[in-house]
C-alpha cells in the first residue's frame, strides 16, 4: 500500500478528520434540538 510509506500521516490526518466529523455531528445536534 502506498498508505505505509506515511501511515502516520495518515492516520493523524484520519484522527482528525475523524474529530471535525464528530464535531459537525455534534453541531448538527444542537442544532436539531433547536
Amino acid at each position: 500500500m502506498l498508505l505505509a510509506a506515511s501511515s502516520s500521516d495518515f492516520f493523524t490526518s484520519l484522527r482528525a478528520s475523524d474529530a471535525v466529523k464528530r464535531l459537525d455531528g455534534l453541531i448538527a445536534y444542537l442544532i436539531m434540538l433547536g
